[in-house]
């Protein structure tokens, strides 16, 4: 396309020579980059990118814009430009509505749709492809000599979304969007798609990685080399794995029980999609993990983690250097009053909580680190996670551990 602009320029003194380079907001330092880079110096003229941060303001902002060769901004700027305005009400008649429109247009629209562009040209097209969309109305107004959409993705759901491209190039007999469905995708006709065909075989250039130019290929890629890697689970993941996998086991049964298992099927890629995901990393199906552990499970996972951390003790210190560690984790049991004396005081973990909203501070180091803060709200220590106790029940005197307050089978954050 660089070469196409390099040597489609118009001759000197020519007054239509400004390409519009359209394309998502992310890559157009890209586009900026890749010009300076397979152009020599000045060789397209001056290079803009257009865009909110740095609009500029001028007395007469289309003799401004029309001084650059390349201009290249994004599809939301080119939205921004294009009039969003209500139909009123009073104009019934589809007259009365075009003759509305056409002038509030001519006095609303943005500047990018009062130049008439030399070229035009939509990077990753697919934007477009709804053709009732804003960006898509917006980038089909657009005003040019020639137009280019450039789209690894032509066509993502349906040949209705040809439609688009047509209408953004011009193509002669596309028409409205039901005539154009009427006479190139009519379910069923051999005609209509060979008239799809024929439209398309004029219009679209499709590149592969075996297409040659001089002799040459267009892009040499190195083999396809496939690696396997094996990644074991640490104890606590593994312990966690197996009891997931034991309660999707037990739910599969139940739905074979139920009546016949093609009826649940669906509930049963689910299970296996959550087991994929665990893999990935356990946090990824952290509500379901909540549903499904018990006390005991839990209490075997805070034990697994204790002799984590002892294991890791020599690195630990090292990765959370000038972090204040979390008191009472060694101490801290479920079968003693030792998780509650030991807790960090409440001065520790910023503001005071009512008996309510009582927590156990636990540190839990290598096993849920990222959930020191949550939300935005600092938890007091970064290495420390919450362990709820159900709000409204009050501890009885003397009493600790989970079961007193019959909140052991989820985690609170």
């Amino acid at each position: 396309m660089i070469a196409n602009i390099l040597d489609g320029k118009p001759a000197d003194g020519g007054t239509n020579n400004t390409t519009l380079i359209v394309c998502p907001a992310s890559l157009c330092i890209q586009w900026f980059k890749e010009i300076e880079r397979h152009t020599e110096k000045d060789a397209l003229g001056e290079i803009m990118i257009y865009r909110g941060a740095s609009r500029t303001y001028y007395s007469d902002p289309m003799k401004a814009l029309s001084k650059f060769n390349v201009i290249i901004t994004s599809y939301t700027e080119v939205t921004k430009s294009y009039p969003q305005l209500p139909q009123p009400l009073q104009y019934v008649t589809g007259q009365h509505q075009r003759d509305w429109w056409e002038k509030q247009y001519r006095e609303q629209q943005g500047v990018l749709h009062r130049i008439n562009f030399r070229r035009v040209v939509l990077d990753e097209a697919q934007m477009i492809k709804n053709h009732t969309s804003k960006v898509s109305l917006a980038c089909r107004a657009l005003h040019s000599k020639y137009r280019w959409a450039l789209t690894g993705t032509p066509i993502q759901n349906k040949v209705e979304e040809f439609f688009p491209y047509l209408s953004f190039l011009k193509v002669e007999h596309t028409g409205s969007y039901a005539t154009f469905k009427t006479n190139y995708c009519k379910k069923g006709s051999k005609v209509a798609l060979d008239r799809l065909h024929a439209i398309l075989d004029k219009i679209m250039i499709r590149r592969t990685h075996s297409d040659e130019m001089f002799g040459v290929p267009l892009a040499k890629l190195p083999n396809l080399t496939t690696k396997t890697v094996t990644v074991e689970f640490n104890a606590t993941e593994r312990a966690i794995y197996k009891i997931v996998r034991t309660r999707f086991i037990a739910q599969i049964k139940i739905f074979a029980k139920a009546g016949p298992l093609n009826k649940s099927y669906r509930g049963i890629l689910v299970l296996y999609l959550r087991l994929r995901q665990l893999v990935g990393h356990f946090l990824l199906i952290q509500k379901t993990i909540m549903e499904l552990l018990e006390a005991e499970d839990l209490e075997k996972l805070w034990r697994l983690t204790e002799k984590e951390v002892q294991r890791n003790s020599g690195s630990r210190d090292a990765q959370f250097e000038g972090s204040e560690p979390c008191q009472g984790f060694e101490q801290a049991t479920f079968s003693s009053d030792s998780a509650v004396s030991n807790r960090p005081s409440r001065g520790n973990r910023g503001a005071p909580q009512s008996a309510d909203e009582d927590v156990d501070w636990l540190n839990l180091t290598s096993f849920c680190l990222p959930w020191g803060q949550r939300g935005g709200q600092d938890l007091g220590h970064s290495n420390c996670v919450p362990l709820c106790r159900v709000r409204g029940r009050r501890r009885s005197p003397g009493s600790s551990g989970l079961a007193s307050r019959g909140c052991h089978r989820r985690w609170c954050l």
